[in-house]
């Protein structure tokens, strides 16, 4: 028997990720992940080749096919990584490489506009300084998700939960931020409802799917994990482990606070969130400087965790997102002495990446009126087990890991199965479909130690930021 599944594809930082769920059961979902490169072609400039998303979306899904035989595909949802910007043609053609959320070179065009290095309009209007030839032969400013969606559907369209700063609380563009760089709103997308149906995968298209497959309008990646979380419910919260960390928030309310990034209501439920610019980039790092693979820098880091020295690590080597918005913020280690060793390292950086998850979290719950009890995990950091218990123990409360740790493919997927009628809405599938593999609490041994570092990393920063400018 020809079995019917839905299909989802994260386009992330470092990889395509790709799943699928079959209709006729709640087994967990099966994922693929094929990764692609990154050029840093000058200090700064992080692009990517928009056609490596395009042939590692065509290369999961022959390994998923190759892995589960003849199926019947329902539908298909995308999710990708937001503030990263590709410039095209009438014809959809790129005109240059990608330009990733981790690039800073437009931030002096974004301080003239008040604005970060990666907002749509940094870009934009660096574009027009730098280059303004291709300025000129620019159609369209896209998202990787809405630059794949035309490859599958030959249909554009983007959202307003991944127009991150341009749209105001009734989901449609801020004229006002428009105006701010001269023809922006000739170039942005138009905007559709995350879950509506934009169209039907096109006969030859790229990605080597059926044809006439429905396909949703798809979100950001962030948002995509926050569906495929379960992300939706007042007083639930979520930290999404990739290669950076974003930390969520869901409440019915909202009251600004700096660096926190609030999104316009969707079906009446807010969600407070921000990114940060490491969390696995972090542990990466570390492991080149050792000389050591990641699961090697995590062994060492759980040999120190045994007798734990008091390091303070900012993790902030490419600058820093939420909640500081600092681009020329550095990475500090704080309380080397001469016992200092490789595994001391490892956990300082793994701590020092659980600190920033732990402002983000307290942040979050301040903009969104509540307290928060205990968090969801999920994401490639969550596999650590050690990872989950550091941030158990710095947060102070208990880390509830989910079984499908790629949420991001499964919000996509769930966005995919309501664009085609397979579910009324996406907060009904998650409540479904999304479940906990386990809980890790926090020691209660650590805890004097972890609220004595917790206020050594936040004031570390605080002193030396003044000092970030003349090292950038």
């Amino acid at each position: 028997m020809v079995r019917a599944a839905a299909l989802g594809f994260d386009v992330g930082t470092s990889a395509v990720k790709a799943g699928l769920l079959w209709l006729d059961s709640h087994e967990p979902m099966l994922t693929v992940s094929q990764p692609y490169p990154t050029a840093r072609p000058e200090p700064g400039w992080v692009e990517q080749d928009p056609r490596d998303w395009i042939a590692a979306m065509a290369e999961c899904w022959t390994e998923l096919e190759a892995t589960v035989g003849p199926l019947e595909l329902r539908s298909v949802g995308l999710c990708s990584q937001v503030n990263t910007h590709l410039f095209v043609d009438e014809a959809m053609a790129p005109l240059g490489p990608a330009i990733t959320w981790q690039d800073v070179r437009a931030a002096e065009a974004g301080a003239e506009l008040g604005r970060d290095a990666s907002f749509a309009l940094s870009r934009l209007l660096w574009l027009e300084q730098a280059q303004p030839r291709l300025r000129a032969a620019t159609r369209w400013l896209l998202l990787p998700k809405d630059y794949c969606l035309v490859e599958l559907t030959g249909d554009l369209a983007s959202d307003p939960l991944s127009a991150v700063g341009l749209v105001g609380s009734d989901g449609a563009y801020v004229d006002e931020t428009l105006a701010l760089v001269d023809g922006a709103e000739r170039v942005l997308p138009p905007l559709r409802r995350h879950d509506d149906e934009l169209g039907r995968t096109r006969e030859g298209n790229g990605v080597g799917l059926p044809p006439g497959v429905p396909v949703a309008v798809g979100a950001m990646d962030a948002w995509g994990s926050f569906f495929g979380a379960g992300l939706l419910r007042e007083g639930r919260a979520l930290d999404l482990a990739g290669t950076s960390e974003v930390v969520g928030v869901a409440s019915t309310g909202a009251s600004p606070e700096p660096g926190v990034v609030t999104f316009p209501p969707v079906d009446g439920l807010t969600v407070h969130a921000g990114p940060t610019q490491a969390g696995g980039s972090a542990l990466e790092w570390l492991a080149r400087l050792l000389r050591l693979s990641a699961p090697e820098a995590l062994a060492r880091a759980l040999e120190a965790d045994a007798d734990p020295q008091d390091l303070v690590f900012l993790p902030h080597l490419a600058g820093e997102r939420a909640p500081y918005w600092n681009p020329e913020a550095r990475g500090v280690l704080v309380g080397l002495t001469t016992a200092t060793a490789a595994g001391d390292l490892a956990l300082a950086t793994l701590e020092g990446v659980a600190h920033a998850v732990r402002l983000l979290l307290d942040r979050c719950e301040r903009a969104g009126g509540l307290a928060v009890d205990r968090f969801r995990a999920a994401g490639g950091g969550a596999r650590s087990p050690l990872w989950n218990q550091l941030k158990a123990d710095i947060s102070g409360r208990p880390v509830d890991v989910l079984t499908d740790l790629d949420a991001g493919v499964l919000g996509a997927t769930f966005m995919g199965m309501v664009a085609a009628g397979l579910g009324s809405d996406v907060a009904t599938l998650a409540e479904e479909r999304v479940t906990i593999a386990q809980t890790v609490e926090p020691r209660a041994e650590r805890r004097d130690r972890a609220d004595r570092l917790f206020a050594a990393y936040a004031e570390s920063y605080r002193v030396l930021e003044p000092l970030f400018p003349r090292l950038a």
